[in-house]
């Protein structure tokens, strides 16, 4: 009987803790949350200081050496360059679960699409036609940037890019006319 108990007793005492209803840690579990949370704060600053992307909805998930990408971009261009700025030192593995297209739009309308269309429509217009106005677009925003001849004319050319399908908003750094 007492052989048996030291038996018992050594595999008890061989078996460590958990054999004894001890909590046992799992030596990467406290280490692995806050490497997983800074790099994605990392990705994270990657993606909205680069100028085609910082417009866009993404969210960004680290687990151990794997980053798991979502959200929408507007291109395949984007998504590309989304997945590259994704890897980085102790990442092995991007999976990209990126959309390419805007919420709630049809037809993808692509910036130099915008611009072109609205440079025909000043062009068009007989207010606008001598205006020195120049368009340019990123990821829907319409920047409008020149000398408006008159006071409709601006209002015509801010009202036009406004209006124009696909544009998110426009920012308006176009010179006022003199009274």
């Amino acid at each position: 009987m007492k052989s048996l108990r030291v038996m018992v007793v050594a595999i008890l005492f061989a078996s460590g803790p958990a054999a004894w209803g001890a909590p046992v840690a799992e030596p990467s579990a406290g280490q692995a949350g806050p490497r997983n949370q800074e790099l994605e704060r990392k990705i994270m600053a990657n993606l909205l200081t680069d100028q085609e992307l910082k417009n866009n909805h993404l969210e960004v998930t680290v687990e151990g050496t794997t980053v798991t990408l979502k959200g929408k971009v507007d291109s395949d261009s984007e998504r590309a360059r989304a997945a590259r700025l994704a890897q980085m030192d102790g990442i092995t593995v991007v999976h990209d679960q990126l959309e390419v297209g805007s919420q709630g739009v049809e037809e993808a309308v692509t910036d130099a699409a915008i611009t072109t269309k609205l440079r025909a429509q000043f062009l068009a217009d007989e207010t606008l036609r001598r205006a020195h106005i120049s368009v340019s677009t990123n990821n829907g925003v319409v920047t409008l940037k020149g000398v408006a001849p008159s006071r409709a004319a601006h209002t015509k050319a801010v009202d036009l890019a406004s209006h124009s399908s696909g544009v998110t908003r426009v920012e308006d750094r176009l010179q006022k006319p003199s009274p």
